[in-house]
């Protein structure tokens, strides 16, 4: 009986997973608004603040923002590169934050397409006072392809997705010692002990 219980105790304590991590926080956008370069506009699409939950080596990708342009054509200014930055400011698992910059611009092609453009320059890397280290990347995009001009409005726009990735987890989700049981093992722990139940039984009779 003891060695059993032993045994049963070793199982658990190597199949059990480090809590998750919770992350939350807010994020902007800034870009060109007045009207030289190629004219946008923009939407967010999740939910600002935010709120997610990562353990270490997960990744989560959601709809970040909608962009436009109100355009009807590219002209020569249209296709000078103008900045646009997203900035996140982390309130968990710690204060903390980070931005991802690119460029906005329109191109037309021998006059046969006009299409805007959202090129990131990277991803980045922020790291908490907890330990977590979080991967934030962007998409690229492509808005308001026409055939001759230019198809304005949001309808016509793309959706730019953001991925945040959760590369090292430290203890922001609590004691980094502190493991949960995963629901196999609960699973295979009560099989077990209802073994154990009936073999006393067996013993006794």
């Amino acid at each position: 009986m003891r060695t059993t219980t032993m045994a049963l105790a070793m199982f658990l304590a190597t199949t059990t997973i480090a809590a998750a991590s919770p992350f939350g926080g807010t994020y902007d956008l800034s870009y060109n608004t007045n009207t030289n370069g190629l004219e946008i506009s923009t939407q967010q699409m999740l939910s600002n603040p935010f709120a997610m939950t990562l353990a270490s080596g997960d990744s989560t990708t959601v709809d970040l923002f909608r962009i436009w342009t109100p355009e009807t054509s590219v002209n020569g200014d249209d296709k000078v590169h103008l900045p646009i930055t997203v900035s996140f400011s982390f309130t968990a698992p710690g204060t903390q934050s980070g931005s991802v910059g690119g460029t906005t611009y329109g191109t037309n092609f021998f006059g046969l397409f006009d299409t805007g453009h959202l090129v990131w320059s990277g991803s980045t890397q922020i790291t908490f006072g907890t330990g977590d280290v979080l991967l934030v990347s962007l998409t690229d995009a492509t808005f308001n392809f026409g055939f001759f001009d230019l198809k304005p409005g949001i309808d016509h726009g793309a959706t730019v997705l953001a991925t945040f990735t959760l590369l090292v987890e430290g203890n922001g989700g609590g004691d980094p010692n502190t493991n949960v049981p995963e629901p196999a093992s609960l699973a295979v722990l009560g099989s077990a002990l209802v073994g154990l139940g009936a073999a006393r039984r067996r013993r006794n009779i």
